[in-house]
């Protein structure tokens, strides 16, 4: 997603203090803002990583790890 796009897409009341902070970021600095958002699938508390969060968090990883080399 966009920055640009958060302060239309409602999820939660988190969304216009996002919308703010990288505003705050933008004009404070020459940096490039990009926003990671997770669906979880459960909210239940279980003592291990799901095979599934375990895959998307390595490739995450190695997104951001490209990004930033």
């Amino acid at each position: 997603m966009r920055p640009e796009e958060i302060s239309t897409f409602a999820t939660s009341t988190h969304t216009s203090s996002i919308s703010v902070i990288i505003s705050y970021i933008r004009k404070f600095s020459n940096v490039k803002v990009e926003v990671i958002g997770i669906n979880i699938l459960s909210a239940d508390l279980i003592p291990e990583i799901s095979p599934e969060l375990k895959e998307s968090a390595d490739s995450l990883i190695t997104m951001i790890k490209d990004a930033t080399s």
